[in-house]
């Protein structure tokens, strides 16, 4: 471990048992955002649960943001305010946030957005009574388009979640990628930030820190209530090519793959067979085919673009095994169909227990990887418990009876 991230990390770890350590860090980076900074910061100061505190990294703004900020700062004692001179970007503007903070939960708040003036209290509620690692809750998205549905935004109707699959509910965006609409406890920042690199990333830096973050977490909590109010329409990342000039739609797409990048040394650093296997061809193919989407009339010098910062090769695995997936997939349902005349069967398949009874169809997951399809259905449950068969050995017939697994032979 260097030496800089010693420092950091005994930074990190001493500053929770500071005599003025709060229960809620709130880490709001801001660049350029002064148009909706006090509508940001209003919401924070107001909260009803007081112990916080507001940590305001200016990410080198231009504008007004700081005579802004500093009127704040005269009327509340809980601000922290830290000026970058140079423009680092908003995951190293978080960064500088973490290693400032002393709460037991770090939230992040983007400046464009605010939450909800009872968000604080209502996650204490919960985190009072267990200490989760993360804890996701609603988002409530404010748009002109009324046509715009970011369901991956609001991926919080899963409840706890087995620790074992937390990562790969991220990857499968059942979980949102969001550093937004999520507090994250101090244990897990600690071991985050020592993968967090130095290098600028303006576009998927939420997906490349939350994806480690839920790597390290053993413990998952949704509060369905929205919390976090979500501006869609500020923001370039979110609008098409017609507002994105050539220039950006290069940028956009090289910072994607330096976060692809990122988290791909990541798991080689923590020696986890993702990095080689299927997720991680998928995370792969999400991003790509989410700037592919961006792209109107498959206008020839965009494509260009996209085709020279991803690799064909990860896109074709994934596709290869996307398609062999599928035909699993398509097995498992012809198999559900052939059982559906039984009231009771148990399949066991891959991380899945399928289970019906009585016309209920429950699907459990497991730690265990089962390879082969499993099934065990009522029939064939009574068969083991009893059953008689005849087997011709040496010219003789010999019948068996077997009953409670035991033999019995005529």
């Amino acid at each position: 471990m260097s030496y800089c991230i010693k420092k950091i990390k005994d930074k990190l770890k001493n500053s929770q048992s500071m005599e003025n350590a709060v229960y809620f860090s709130i880490i709001v980076p801001v660049y350029n955002t002064e148009k909706y900074l006090s509508r940001c910061l209003d919401s924070l100061i107001n909260q009803t649960f007081k112990d916080i505190e507001i940590i305001i990294v200016n990410d080198c703004s231009q504008g007004n943001c700081k005579e802004i900020i500093e009127e704040y700062l005269k009327n509340d004692s809980r601000i922290k305010y830290i000026e970058h001179s140079e423009n680092k970007s908003l995951i190293q503007a978080r960064k500088t946030g973490n290693i400032n903070s002393v709460g037991k939960y770090i939230m992040y708040v983007d400046s464009d957005d605010e939450i909800e003036i009872n968000a604080c209290e209502e996650i204490f509620k919960i985190v009072s009574k267990e200490d989760y690692d993360i804890v996701s809750f609603g988002t409530k998205v404010i748009s002109n388009d009324k046509t715009k549905f970011i369901e991956w935004a609001l991926s919080t109707n899963r409840f706890n979640i087995n620790s074992e699959f937390l990562l790969c509910e991220v990857i499968n965006q059942r979980i949102s990628h969001n550093m937004w609409n999520k507090v994250f406890h101090r244990r897990i920042i600690e071991k985050l930030i020592e993968y967090i690199p130095d290098t600028p990333i303006m576009n998927a830096e939420d997906m490349l820190q939350c994806l480690i973050a839920f790597y390290f977490s053993k413990s998952y909590k949704v509060i369905q209530k929205p919390l976090y109010i979500y501006y869609a329409d500020i923001g370039v990342s979110n609008k098409n090519t017609n507002e994105i000039n050539i220039d950006k739609y290069d940028y956009l797409c090289r910072s994607t793959k330096i976060a692809l990048d990122e988290f791909y040394n990541f798991l080689v650093k923590v020696k986890s067979n993702i990095a080689y296997g299927f997720l991680f061809s998928k995370l792969y193919y999400n991003q790509y085919n989410f700037l592919l989407e961006k792209i109107k009339n498959n206008n020839e010098e965009y494509l260009n673009i996209i085709e020279k910062h991803f690799d064909k090769s990860i896109i074709s695995q994934y596709l290869h095994l996307q398609k062999y997936n599928e035909i699993e997939k398509n097995e498992l349902e012809e198999l559900n169909h052939k059982l559906s005349p039984y009231f009771f069967y148990i399949i066991f398949k891959d991380y899945k227990i399928i289970i019906k009874l009585f016309g209920i169809r429950i699907i459990i997951k497991n730690k265990k990887c089962f390879e082969n399809i499993i099934v065990i259905s009522l029939s064939n449950f009574l068969r083991r418990l009893f059953s008689i068969y005849t087997k011709k050995i040496e010219g003789r017939k010999i019948t068996w009876l077997k009953i409670l697994g035991l033999k019995f032979k005529f």
